[in-house]
């Protein structure tokens, strides 16, 4: 038997109450056995166990065998200690939260002082028998080590560990033993079954001093450095102040970054480290000092007084309610610091130095934002001055000195308030101190998932307006009579598979002939009453039969183009369908850049009906609502969009910005914070929700939410779920300028192409708070000025950004489209061309080449608006492109290409004028009378309203001897008058 049992001790208990009628229960701690002793000799040990000071407990005196020959041997030890508590008692349970279990091994010492080699002999057994009375004269420290008790107050029943017996004491020399030969002792913590905290409120407070940085001259490894602060601020400074002993100046690099228990200054050992590390991330610092640059002040070889301490303080119910109560009323925490020189003891002659007592405030007001549990904050020491602690924290009493404000203010040299209390450094810049808090739970938990899952039911069970009941119009029916055939042909298609041979009599035979008769009928009495109406009364006349003969090959041609679309007959490559929503986009910024509301706003309609079930649809008509102010309606739209997709990111955001815009911020928050958190990587929801809270003034979320969105475009990655209007350039302003590391000019870029400019001229005035006028900023700035139609401010500061970085694109481009606004046309063309002739331009600059082109044919240079057209079709394909290519080849008389470019432009839109006045003139200049009385209805059904342009056709038709084709009165048509009128001309 190699571990022997000497001398038995008592195993004592301690309990931190003395009322017998408490119910007490009972931790038990057992050192189970000790390895990985390097010895090779017999020696004896004895393990004391302590808390506070107190003892717990000391082991019998054990006889360790060990020797080289067994290094990796365990030596069971099986001594057990009791740990009396009263569960839910705050001043019980206080001391295990703050204080660790404390174990010291004492190696017991001969008289000489020293113990026996082990060499294996008779002599050695011999020695081994001696009386251990004669071995038990003296004992030295061997080891230490401590364990942490939270487990086991957080309501584990057991739990294990293997724990390093640490040196006694700090050594750097050649008896510095490395961690890999230290000794490893088993621990096993359990209680019974009743959980400590069971049935109390409860949480802790860690706070850790770190360092202080950027030191004055003064400050030298021969001084003693302490920091101190209070806990619980309605109890006497002396009875809650918290000590943090022993800050030490060093400039060597802390490589492990092991923080120390507070509780445990005295232990001059490794002993005294926890298990927790000191954060080396720089990104979640509370830095209020914008142009201090971390990575430089923070630096491990950089001169510093060191602490790495940390106190843990049990908080009940009133303490955290008392703890929130003064959050809410003082974001700052008081802290002073107390610098003397050390005294030797030994000099007993020797006056005592003068202390001086700095102090300093960390903003943890990030702990009230719901949801945060931890804040490292980076403070500013100051000379002593106890009125501004006062403004600042509420202390009134200074908590080394114990003087109160009233004391100072008797005195004759205080301080005025008005002087700058500000440390600084050998460089000439403030000394800085790292401290952090953290809680074990947070103070306001978040609840964003629930309150959003709220939010969102209540809107879909919002009733809809009951909407006015629409009578048939000839639009409605013609979609009716086109969707009628496509599902006919479905029909016909699932008729026909099931009996190939005897198709029709099958058809007749299952009614479905006569269905479909019966439904065709309907559809076609429908679309000519509303389409084509006429008068009972001259029902046989010949005026109408002829009329009948034109009805069925009306409805012969729409049937073959509903089959046509229905069976996917294809086209070329170069085929772009009209009605694909990206076209329908451009068609209708095109149609708003030239003012032309209407046929935007129906445009816009046209992507919601070819798929009412896309979200992303009503988001697109909700950006174009708000590009002509009319909130209300884009709010509609957005909640449409959430009820049909609860997570649609730009659906949700759009909804927070307009709901805070109303001033109802609370579900403003509910619903952006919604995009946090489906989408945590999305660094523009983080600004946008740091605006609001900006906007709101709501000062604990507006850093973290800051911190949280640098980190996020740190680590950015293409986004997935962006739709696909937000990827391409807005035609009317670039984002060429756009830098990807400036995260305020991206969330303004992103709100300036959502239109919402309230807030993105909130992001834009915070890029000029952290810098001064940037290129980019002028340039969105200005951006954002036109698009809210402020041209003066515009041209000013677009001015400003040209003298900065001269003829950019960018620049250049919005500079003539904000003359052209003016009406200054020769501006407009100059700084257009100098577009055109840039190097480094993107190929689409579409509204610089419409309005250029447009500006040459008004002026009769039909060639350089040719030229300019040809281009610009190979970027864009939109009506207004094709049609001003065709209008530039008709005056050229290259009557071909103008025939071509027409015809593509009506395919594009068969509803445009224009297009059908200039195809009106082609087919008399090609002698093409019928073509021509076609396109002459067109024009007058589509209400031509250019006067220069029907003057245009009756001199045509004049020269060419055309008389006027006959216009089937339609009263829905009110041009038809006039364009007859013109036509008599």
């Amino acid at each position: 038997m190699q571990v022997e049992t000497i001398k038995s001790a008592s195993e004592d208990s301690l309990s931190y109450s003395n009322n017998d009628e408490d119910v007490h229960n009972e931790i038990e701690i057992s050192i189970d056995s000790i390895e990985n002793i390097i010895r090779n000799e017999s020696f004896l040990i004895k393990i004391v166990i302590e808390h506070e000071d107190l003892l717990l407990g000391e082991s019998d005196t054990i006889k360790i065998n060990s020797s080289y020959k067994n290094l990796i041997k365990v030596y069971p030890i099986d001594f057990k200690i009791s740990l009396s508590y009263i569960p839910n008692n705050t001043s019980s349970i206080a001391p295990l939260v703050s204080t660790p279990i404390l174990i010291k091994i004492f190696e017991i010492l001969g008289d000489n002082g020293s113990s026996k080699p082990n060499i294996e002999s008779k002599d050695n057994e011999t020695a081994n028998e001696r009386s251990t009375s004669e071995l038990e004269s003296s004992r030295k420290l061997y080891g230490m080590c401590n364990i942490d008790m939270l487990p086991i107050i957080l309501g584990e029943i057991t739990f294990s560990e293997k724990l390093l017996v640490q040196s006694p004491s700090y050594t750097w020399d050649q008896n510095i033993v490395s961690w890999e030969n230290l000794s490893r002792i088993s621990i096993t913590v359990q209680q019974d079954e009743i959980k400590i905290l069971e049935d109390i409120d409860f949480n802790f407070l860690s706070i850790t001093i770190e360092s202080m940085y950027n030191l004055p001259d003064n400050f030298t490894n021969s001084m003693n450095y302490k920091c101190g602060t209070i806990l619980y601020p309605h109890k006497n400074v002396k009875e809650s102040c918290i000590i943090f002993d022993d800050g030490t100046w060093t400039n060597i690099s802390n490589v492990e970054k092991m923080k120390s228990w507070r509780s445990l200054q005295d232990v001059q050992s490794r002993a005294r480290l926890s298990k927790y590390k000191i954060d080396s991330d720089f990104n979640n610092i509370k830095n209020d000092f914008k142009s201090l640059n971390l990575k430089t002040i923070i630096e491990p070889k950089n001169k510093r007084i060191k602490w790495n301490v940390m106190n843990r303080s049990f908080l009940d119910k009133k303490n955290i309610d008392r703890l929130k109560d003064r959050l809410k009323k003082y974001k700052y925490w008081p802290f002073e610091v107390i610098v003397k020189e050390n005294v030797d003891p030994s000099e007993t002659k020797r006056e005592s130095t003068e202390e001086v007592i700095y102090q300093f405030y960390a903003d943890i007001s990030q702990l009230i934002f719901p949801g945060q549990k931890k804040v490292r904050v980076l403070s500013q020491i100051h000379m002593q001055s106890l009125a501004e602690m006062k403004e600042k924290t509420g202390l009134e009493i200074s908590i080394f000195s114990n003087k109160s404000l009233e004391d100072c203010e008797l005195q004759s040299d205080e301080i005025p308030s008005t002087s700058d209390c500000s440390v600084y450094g050998e460089n000439g810049k403030p000394v800085y101190i790292l401290v952090e808090f953290e809680l074990y739970k947070t103070l306001f938990p978040a609840r964003i998932l629930e309150d959003f899952t709220k939010a969102t039911e209540i809107l879909k069970n919002k009733p809809k307006p009951n909407k006015p009941i629409y009578l048939y119009t000839p639009d409605l029916v013609h979609d009716q009579y086109i969707k009628c055939i496509k599902q006919l042909v479905d029909v016909l298609e699932e008729s026909y598979r099931d009996d190939l041979t005897r198709f029709k009599q099958y058809l007749h035979e299952t009614g479905k002939y006569l269905s479909m008769q019966s439904t065709l009928k309907n559809k076609i009495i429908n679309l000519l009453d509303q389409k084509f109406p006429l008068n009972s009364a001259d029902c046989f006349s010949t005026k109408n039969q002829d009329f009948i003969v034109s009805c069925y090959s009306y409805l012969v041609e729409q049937m073959h183009i509903a089959l046509n679309t229905k069976l996917d007959v294809r086209f070329g490559d170069e085929y772009i369908d009209p009605e694909n929503p990206d076209e329908l986009w451009i068609r209708a910024e095109e149609a708003y850049e030239y003012k032309h509301y209407d046929k935007a706003n129906k445009l816009l309609i046209k992507i919601i009906s070819n798929d009412r079930s896309n979200a992303s649809s009503w988001v697109k008509y909700g950006i174009y609502l708000l590009k002509i102010s009319n909130n209300d309606e884009a709010i509609e739209c957005c909640r449409e969009a959430i009820r049909l997709n609860s997570r649609h990111k730009i659906a949700l955001l759009m909804y927070g910005i307009l709901l805070a815009m109303n001033e109802n911020y609370s579900e403003a928050e509910i619903f952006i914070k919604a995009v946090t958190l489906f989408y945590p990587r999305f660094s523009e929801g983080w600004v946008i929700l740091h605006l609001l809270y900006v906007k709101t003034e709501y000062y604990p979320g507006i850093d973290i939410t800051l911190q949280l969105a640098e980190k996020c475009l740190k680590d950015r990655i293409p986004d997935k779920d962006t739709m696909e209007i937000l990827e391409k350039e807005p035609i009317a302003w670039s984002t060429n300028l756009c830098s990807e590391n400036r995260i305020f000019i991206l969330t303004a870029v992103l709100l300036l192409k959502l239109n919402l400019y309230n807030f993105a001229g909130l992001a834009l005035t915070q890029e000029l708070s952290l810098r001064q006028k940037s290129v980019e900023f002028l340039y969105f700035f200005s951006v954002n000025a036109y698009l809210n139609r402020n041209y003066e401010i515009a041209l000013d500061y677009l001015n400003q950004a040209e003298t900065i970085i001269g003829t950019d694109y960018s620049i250049a481009a919005l500079l003539g489209h904000v003359f052209y606004e003016f009406g200054d046309m020769n501006e407009t063309i100059k700084y257009y061309e100098i577009v055109d002739k840039l190097y480094e331009r993107p190929e689409n600059i579409h509204l610089v080449h419409l309005r250029m082109g447009f500006y040459f044919i008004s002026n009769r240079q039909y060639e350089r608006a040719r030229n300019i057209f040809s281009r610009a079709c190979k970027q864009a394909s939109t009506c207004k492109i094709w049609l001003g290519f065709g209008i530039s080849n008709y005056h050229l008389e290259y009557y071909e290409e103008c025939e071509a470019a027409l015809i593509e432009a009506n395919r594009i839109d068969d509803e445009d004028p224009e297009v059908w006045a200039y195809l009106c003139l082609l087919s008399i200049s090609l002698h093409r009378y019928d073509e021509f009385t076609q396109c002459y209805r067109q024009t007058v059904k589509n209400n031509l309203k250019n006067d220069e342009l029907w003057r245009l056709i009756t001199r045509t038709m004049d020269t060419f001897n055309y008389t006027t084709p006959f216009v089937f009165d339609d009263p829905s048509k009110k041009c038809t008058c006039t364009a007859m009128s013109w036509a008599k001309q």
